[in-house]
């Protein structure tokens, strides 16, 4: 955006003007969602780096938290008042139907991820966590391209 909200030319659409706002669009897009998913980035190589099932889940589970987080982060919709709080996951399913499967798979591996954490799950299968990390991989891989492409569909509405 510029000073006056406007683009140069008083909001001329054509030639250079229009990419100039593309790529600042690009760029500034949804910056708390480009965030997330870099942090989520790097609890995907974590869990990579990791030669226990155990940590390599927890940190599979994290990345999908954070990659959720940017979902919710670019959803649109007014927040609403709930007499409870929802889970991520919850949150994620009401966000769309596109990403209900994706809300029941990592909300299914919650009760895992928390067995870990308090120490009750003496030993995970390195398969349970082969599966959760390769479901946070095709989750970020989506989500990554459906921020990029909403950054696009808001571009028109920039530069008209």
């Amino acid at each position: 955006m510029f000073d006056n909200g406007h683009p140069p030319n008083g909001g001329a659409s054509g030639g250079k003007e229009a990419e100039v706002v593309t790529t600042m669009r690009t760029a500034v897009g949804y910056p708390a969602a480009h965030q997330l998913l870099r942090r989520a980035q790097l609890e995907l190589d974590a869990a990579d780096a990791s030669a226990d099932p155990q940590t390599a889940f927890l940190h599979a589970h994290m990345a999908a938290i954070r990659t959720a987080s940017a979902v919710l982060a670019i959803a649109p919709g007014a927040p609403r008042r709930r007499r409870r709080v929802l889970s991520v996951w919850e949150q994620l399913a009401e966000a769309g139907p596109a990403w209900e499967r994706w809300a029941a798979t990592f909300a299914a591996g919650a009760p895992v991820r928390a067995a870990i954490e308090a120490g009750r799950l003496p030993e995970l299968d390195e398969r349970v966590a082969a599966v959760a990390l390769d479901s946070a991989r095709d989750f970020h891989d989506e989500v990554r391209a459906t921020v990029r492409e909403a950054e696009t569909v808001a571009v028109p509405s920039l530069a008209s």
